[in-house]
């Protein structure tokens, strides 16, 4: 019975020793001060920071990626991707987006209006002939990106 307890408090006690030591090693070099080309330790640095920041917001899964011109250098999951299965995030995992489609959106149009591919106060009509969008009005409503990207173009609420 007494070698049953011994065992028990054993399981229950020697990983917070092993866990400290875990912890206890040195942190990466700031960003900063790496060589250019070093992804090794650019990589090193991403694992470190972005588990303790998973953490430290609480947040439950992440995955990130350092790509180059020919290609992905560095890819790696942090964390839960289905926390109720158990399921770890991984490079492949796929995340809801949510509202942040809009944001990205926004980007890549004003991105485009500053190369002079693109215009905000134009018709969208310009760039896609096919839209159309139904009013209460006679007059065909021609909204702007600028008007679209700033919900100022009278869209009806099922469009959304």
């Amino acid at each position: 019975m007494r070698l049953r307890q011994v065992a028990r408090a054993l399981r229950l006690f020697l990983p917070f020793p092993i866990f400290a030591l875990l912890g206890a090693s040195s942190p990466p070099p700031d960003p900063a001060n790496l060589a250019r080309g070093d992804t090794a330790a650019l990589a090193r640095y991403l694992d470190s920071y972005l588990t303790r920041e998973l953490y430290r917001h609480g947040a439950l899964g992440v995955s990130a990626a350092l790509v180059d011109a020919n290609g992905v250098i560095w890819a790696r999951g942090f964390g839960l991707a289905d926390p109720s299965r158990g399921v770890r995030a991984t490079p492949a995992t796929i995340y809801q987006v949510g509202s942040i489609s809009k944001l990205v959106t926004a980007t890549a149009v004003m991105r485009a209006v500053e190369h002079a591919q693109l215009a905000l106060d134009v018709p969208i009509q310009t760039y896609l002939p096919q839209f159309r969008m139904r009013s209460r009005w006679q007059e065909p409503v021609r909204p702007t990106l600028r008007e679209l990207l700033s919900h100022h173009a009278g869209m009806p609420t099922f469009y959304l």
